[in-house]
């Protein structure tokens, strides 16, 4: 119902004319069926720990295929352009210049997101086989998830980690509790982090407070169904006045929904990203690794504009999750 509202709010702009150009159109309508497949369609064809296990050996690939063009870049610097993002996008250890990792990806967040995934699925897959190849394909995932250097990821991760931890301990109990500390814990950040805002810390957080504030103010000039589709860097300029980041979109996935769709779309989006999970933590048995990377991937949205609504791979990862939590009779991960 959730995802009909939304497509429906789509059609509404689209035949309003409330899009910036006409390539909105194709994407906008790509991105309803897409997501569409990834909820309803593919969870109920491809088990659980399939998707997991392909997970897991594929974001693994992206980082073997791409190790000898990285380090390539040290002895052959004609090769850097192809294996750094933009002009600030390397880390400094001990004298050494060392590149985010991007593999195929154009930004090594994107590639940060698969990497996160596959990490999990590792993990998980591991935990339930106790076979080498996924303990292998953990390291291979976690090593290449440290040089994305994306803080974002590693917070999601460590959160994701942590409630696997917390399931192997203590089981549903402690895991629901776990979530509920997290989630504490993650408002009071956000709370002392808007204070700062508010009290002249404009760049605090990477500044996101100064674009979600430049959202916030955008969704109430038009707050039933929103601006329409398009990039979110363009609706939110009129509403901030500081160059240093014009051009830099909403980073969050929530703002971002409302920007284009409304409250009405703002409100149903949060009914199917966060009630899925809450449903399925109701049910009789439940799989830690799927929750795990649920709430990770709700972190994640808090601070980027992957929204389940989108054909770019963390997108697609996104709303499988989403997808399986939704799924009725989950194939477990054991075996």
């Amino acid at each position: 119902m959730a995802i009909a509202i939304i497509g429906a709010l789509y059609v509404v702009h689209i035949l309003s004319g409330n899009y910036q150009s006409p390539t909105n159109i194709i994407s906008g309508i790509a991105a309803i069926v897409i997501v569409s497949m990834n909820l309803f369609v593919l969870p109920r064809i491809i088990p659980l720990k399939w998707f997991l296990g392909v997970a897991a050996a594929v974001s693994a690939l992206l980082v073997v295929v791409t190790i000898p063009l990285w380090l390539s870049a040290f002895a052959l610097p004609s090769l850097a352009p192809t294996v750094h993002y933009g002009t600030t996008a390397t880390v400094s250890y001990n004298g050494w210049e060392l590149s985010h990792l991007l593999s195929i990806t154009e930004n090594p967040n994107i590639l940060a997101r698969i990497l996160f995934v596959g990490f999990i699925a590792s993990v998980v897959r591991f935990q339930s086989s106790r076979g080498s190849f996924f303990a292998v394909l953990a390291g291979i995932n976690g090593i290449g998830l440290f040089w994305t250097q994306s803080r974002v990821t590693w917070a999601a991760t460590l959160l994701a980690a942590g409630l696997l931890c917390a399931y192997r301990i203590g089981g549903r109990r402690l895991l629901v509790g776990a979530i509920g500390s997290a989630t504490v814990a993650l408002a009071s950040l956000l709370s002392v982090v808007i204070w700062l805002y508010s009290g002249g810390a404009e760049y605090v957080f990477s500044a996101r407070p100064l674009l979600w504030d430049a959202a916030t103010q955008a969704i109430a000039e038009r707050p039933v169904i929103g601006h329409g589709l398009g990039d979110s860097a363009e609706m939110i300029a009129p509403y901030y006045e500081s160059e240093r980041f014009a051009g830099d979109s909403v980073h969050n996935s929530y703002l971002r929904m409302g920007l284009i769709s409304g409250l009405v779309g703002l409100t149903a989006y949060v009914g199917v990203v966060v009630g899925s999970l809450i449903e399925y933590l109701r049910r009789p048995e439940l799989d830690p690794g799927l929750v795990a990377l649920a709430v990770g991937f709700l972190v994640i949205q808090l601070m980027e504009s992957h929204m389940i609504v989108g054909y770019e791979a963390p997108s697609v990862l996104n709303a499988l999750i989403v997808g399986y939590l939704l799924t009725e009779g989950l194939s477990g991960t054991d075996g």
